[in-house]
């Protein structure tokens, strides 16, 4: 990690992705036959997406499978001769399709839904196969997408952006406060991620930027934790919600949070509480007296530092908003709090395990 105040990104441009292109699913699919002039095409769906491949729905060519099992074992009883596959829809569908096309040694080329690009950039999978599931190491696939496909989903994505951002914060102060090393990635990710633009293709750009990071170890945070919680309660934009209520949290835990010397948290009912039980409590890493005098040290060393970077996320905060607007009509920004105090034993490795491990997550 370069120096301890700010950053200046060398460049602002976002890596290139040579399989990565912009077109029509109609005009997409005419280049796969005429890519593919022999054999069969295999045209794998889910119930989300049947309707993206409708232009190949008349092609004596084209095979047609919809997959909504976790077991991918339907794959494995196509017809001999496929030559090439295509998939839509959601990450575990990409991920069955990409699996099937390994294991066979076919080219893939994959149209994602959700504009984040879960599901196409991963490097291994886990896929169930009659039962038995066995980890299968995943090739480089064409991505094409789709603006009209994707647009729906832009403005969930940039907000994840945005808690992708916070969470290059939350690597750092972690770093701060335990020692702890950050990745190469961090610094490319910084540069991406510090001043983003809103065009859609930058959007999705990113995004594909960001999945490559994570495969080279960035973080991706305790944000995406908390904003997946959000979501099984029925919270419109998760993401976005997530990002204010850490950032609040981050923001007052460095403005008026005091390590609480007389008073450790009740770990065993926390854990009970967020409903982890006996396993995440014995899992727990609680910090010696030792450790706990280093940290609460380094915070006051490293306290000026880091809100100077929470103080430009604040002002920067309504202009993200009047970013995501314009893709998300509905943005829920209620309270949350009840599912953040549970986040430390959701997410053990975060910045709010450490804030809880200072005594000062018992007031939410």
């Amino acid at each position: 990690m370069q120096g301890t105040t700010t950053y200046a990104p060398k460049k602002k441009s976002l890596p290139a992705l040579e399989n990565l292109c912009f077109s029509a699913c109609g005009a997409a699919i005419e280049k796969i036959f005429r890519d593919y002039p022999v054999g069969k095409i295999l045209f794998i769906s889910d119930s989300g997406s049947l309707g993206v491949f409708s232009a190949a729905a008349c092609s004596p060519r084209a095979v047609a499978v919809v997959l909504d099992g976790e077991d991918v074992l339907p794959l494995f009883t196509m017809p001999d001769g496929i030559t090439c596959v295509a998939a839509a829809g959601k990450r575990e569908t990409l991920l069955a399709a990409r699996g099937f096309a390994a294991i066979n040694r076919l080219p893939a080329v994959l149209f994602p839904q959700d504009a984040s690009l879960y599901g196409v950039l991963e490097r291994e999978t886990r896929l169930l196969t009659g039962g038995v599931r066995g980890k299968v190491c995943l090739e480089p696939a064409r991505i094409v997408c789709d603006p009209a496909l994707l647009r729906p989903t832009l403005g969930r994505t940039l907000a994840g952006q945005y808690l992708s951002r916070l969470a290059l914060f939350e690597t750092r102060a972690i770093a701060f406060l335990t020692r702890r090393e950050v990745t190469c990635a961090y610094e490319d990710a910084f540069r991406i991620l510090d001043c983003m633009t809103s065009g859609e293709e930058e959007i999705v750009r990113r995004s594909a930027a960001l999945r490559v990071f994570e495969q080279d170890g960035l973080p991706c945070g305790e944000g995406l934790t908390l904003a997946d919680v959000l979501r099984l309660r029925g919270d419109t934009l998760p993401q976005w919600k997530a990002y204010l209520l850490l950032l609040s949290l981050y923001t007052a835990f460095l403005k008026r949070g005091k390590p609480r010397k007389y008073r450790i948290a009740d770990y065993s009912a926390r854990f009970c509480f967020a409903g982890v039980g006996d396993a995440g409590y014995l899992a727990a890493q609680i910090p010696t007296v030792e450790e706990y005098s280093k940290r609460a040290f380094a915070l006051e060393r490293s306290r000026g530092i880091l809100l100077r970077e929470l103080n430009v996320l604040n002002a920067r905060r309504m202009q993200y908003l009047s970013r995501i607007r314009t893709y998300a009509a509905a943005v829920d920004i209620a309270d949350g709090c009840a599912v953040l105090k549970c986040l430390p034993e959701l997410k053990p490795d975060g910045l709010c395990a450490l804030i809880r491990d200072f005594g000062l997550l018992e007031e939410l």
